[in-house]
């Protein structure tokens, strides 16, 4: 058993405009750390209050470039913690005020902004690791930050300078990674694996029961996600089988182009953004769940939100819920999705349903519930404190 401990929390929180699943994880992390008798601070810089500032532009794309911006030395002097958790600095805080705090430090990495421009390893409907093998300027000359090279510009700038500084990736005391995938991927790319844990991220029970009580199967499948081409609902609509029927909730930047291909599909209907009560609602309905991912998923939290509720999970072997649903049989892993791969998956899962269902509830359950996050992080925590 843990003694209490002083925790700061920083977070650069994203516009509300965009769905962001960092800006929740980060509000949960706080509540579950408070419940368990943590005292929390919560440091955060508002994208949505900031951006009507003058010049907010200019300032953030200076701030992202050197470093130097808004810093939080002020509230860590005040309330002294134990340890600081940093999630998102970009774009609202700078990040050499790390170097001015004698504190540990322990880093949050929800993407790969550290060494990618989109923090996504992926471009042009591929994976991409030109930034680390060649060089940083590849994403300036891709645009790939937005699909413009001026907006890319202060990402590459920050980039080159943690090359050859490497003051900002040796200050935090350690990272934590949501994903034995995204430690890979970090170590790889140039972070000290000693300095690396796994810790993933977690969703609270929304039943509260184990077994999960399950509801009256509709019959359909589901998608869920932000619809960009890195998440793959493109080709999932291109190859879904005609013999099975699917909905995808969500919206995004591509949800215009998705919808007028589903149109054409009378078995594919789009739902849009959903509130997240009416969403966990429904989840345990469904036959099962498809993550179409064509990126790593550094930790996508729809998928802990279907194992939660039971869901089969078929899945791209590309991201990082791969080797979960691989390793706990929670459902069917496809190194390509085309409506036949697609179709023999779901017979599979259909066949075998109870067993796939019970299985995505023990993911959950042994790996993803508050209470493992909780207990894993803290442990961390007193270990790089020495508390």
């Amino acid at each position: 058993m843990y003694q209490p401990m002083r925790i700061a929390v920083v977070h650069s929180f994203y516009s509300s405009r965009a769905t962001s699943g960092e800006n929740f994880v980060v509000q949960a992390q706080v509540k579950a750390l408070r419940a368990g008798g943590h005292e929390v601070e919560l440091i955060g810089a508002e994208t949505d209050l900031l951006e009507n500032a003058l010049l907010y532009k200019v300032k953030s794309a200076f701030t992202v470039a050197t470093g130097i911006g808004i810093d939080p030395l002020v509230q860590l002097g005040n309330f002294q913690p134990d340890i600081t958790l940093v999630h998102n600095l970009f774009p609202n805080f700078g990040s050499s005020w790390m170097s001015k705090w004698n504190g540990p430090i322990v880093r949050v990495l929800h993407n790969f902004r550290l060494f990618c421009a989109n923090g996504l390893f992926f471009r042009d409907g591929h994976l991409c690791f030109d930034c680390v093998e060649k060089s940083p300027v590849r994403g300036l000359l891709h645009g790939c930050y937005r699909d413009s090279s001026i907006a890319t510009l202060p990402l590459t700038v920050a980039q080159v300078r943690r090359e050859i500084s490497n003051v900002e990736i040796n200050q935090p005391s350690g990272y934590f990674a949501l994903s034995q995938v995204a430690a890979d991927t970090l170590i790889k790319a140039g972070l000290p694996s000693e300095r690396v844990f796994i810790v993933p991220n977690f969703i609270e029970d929304f039943w509260g029961s184990d077994p999960l009580p399950l509801g009256e199967r509709n019959g359909r499948w589901v998608a869920v996600g932000r619809l960009t081409r890195e998440k793959g609902f493109y080709d999932l609509v291109k190859n879904w089988p005609d013999q099975y029927e699917l909905d995808i909730i969500g919206d995004g930047p591509d949800f215009n182009a998705i919808e007028g291909m589903a149109k054409e599909r009378a078995n594919i209907q789009l739902l849009g953004r959903m509130e997240k009560n009416e969403l966990l609602n429904r989840l345990p309905n469904y036959e099962g769940a498809i993550l179409p991912s064509l990126w790593l998923e550094a930790a996508a939290l729809t998928v802990l939100e279907f194992f939660c509720s039971g869901l089969p999970v078929i899945s791209t072997a590309v991201n990082s819920a791969a080797p979960i649903i691989n390793e706990l049989k929670s459902g069917v892993v496809l190194d390509e999705f085309t409506a036949d791969t697609l179709a023999s998956a779901m017979g599979e899962v259909l066949n075998n349903h109870s067993s796939y269902s019970a299985n995505a509830r023990l993911a959950y359950v042994s790996k993803f519930s508050v209470k493992i996050w909780t207990d894993r992080a803290v442990s961390f925590f007193n270990q790089l404190a020495k508390v």
